[in-house]
């Protein structure tokens, strides 16, 4: 019998867990591992919380199993987002599980994720998206991705051919992915290749669009410009999320109402139900970026993007 069982927490799994708790724990050690966590109270804290909170005795159970990179910040946790430093990449990466939702606020106005007890049960439904939200015949665009609402402080798009039809494609995306304006700048970073075009015309055009749709917005935004054996997959990267597409974020065209259907499906990072397959694609998208961004080959604009902390 293991610690799970041999307490029983006044607070248990609410019924939509219940059903299938061993399911839940499975993806709940698959979240602690991918992330780095910041909770606000000790360890010897966390352990008497997790006598009567399943959520807290979770928590306990992944980092005493060596299962999470959980980090007990009880004299150091922030009372508010103020408290993070603007230039602590992994700070801003990080998710932070917080008791008081008054704090909230304050940090998704740095784009930085936060996890109630609440909000961490609900968190599966947010995410789900429709896995062909394209079909042959019906009106296409790229609406859906609103659903996706998760703060968001930087981004990493790669696509070989993302300059195709930027204002029905590209450009909405960024409008329905970025947010507003945050207490902190924005990392946003294009890799692409294009034989035609400049890198200067790709990153104009974008730049100018940006000013645009966002103007309180503060972005340090970057267009790298790659050969063709740099990278295959075509992916939308954040610190909370990966937007794999197997047709490209090119998919609508000027001269066509309707696309192919095509599987385009999105995956939150640190959300308990993403697969360890699933962690790794995206951890391996990563790596091929970077190694494009180290080599600070043909590019223009910041290139600064703090999602590379996490590798």
């Amino acid at each position: 019998m293991d610690f799970l069982e041999k307490s029983k927490p006044t607070d248990p799994f609410p019924d939509e867990v219940q059903e299938n708790k061993d399911e839940f724990w499975r993806a709940f050690t698959r979240m602690a591992f991918s992330s780095v966590i910041h909770v606000d109270c000790s360890l010897p804290e966390l352990f008497q919380k997790s006598k009567t909170s399943r959520f807290h005795q979770l928590l306990y159970k992944s980092h005493t199993g060596g299962q999470s990179r959980l980090k007990c910040d009880a004299d150091t946790f922030p009372k508010s987002a103020s408290d993070l430093k603007d230039d602590d990449a992994e700070q801003l990466s990080s998710v932070f599980f917080i008791t008081d939702k008054d704090r909230v606020p304050s940090f998704v106005r740095k784009g930085v994720c936060t996890i109630t007890n609440d909000s961490f049960y609900k968190m599966k439904k947010k995410f789900d998206l429709d896995d062909k939200p394209f079909r042959s015949g019906e009106p296409a665009n790229w609406n859906f991705l609103k659903k996706l609402d998760s703060p968001l402080n930087s981004m990493i798009i790669a696509d070989r051919y993302i300059y195709n039809d930027m204002n029905l494609n590209l450009f909405k995306i960024l409008d329905y992915l970025l947010p507003d304006e945050l207490d902190v700048d924005f990392h946003l970073t294009v890799f692409t290749i294009d034989k035609d075009r400049t890198i200067e015309s790709i990153y104009n055009s974008i730049n100018e669009h940006l000013h645009k749709s966002k103007p309180k917005l503060s972005i340090k935004f970057s267009v790298f410009k790659c050969i063709s054996d740099d990278f295959h997959s075509r992916n939308i990267i954040t610190s909370q999320m990966w937007v794999d597409c197997d047709g490209g974020f090119d998919l609508l065209k000027e001269k066509r109402d309707e696309v192919v259907a095509t599987k385009t499906a999105s995956f939150d990072v640190w959300h308990p139900y993403m697969s360890k397959k699933k962690i790794e694609q995206y951890n391996n998208s990563l790596v091929d970026v970077k190694k494009v961004f180290d080599n600070r080959g043909i590019h223009k604009g910041e290139p600064v993007n703090r999602l590379f902390s996490l590798i």
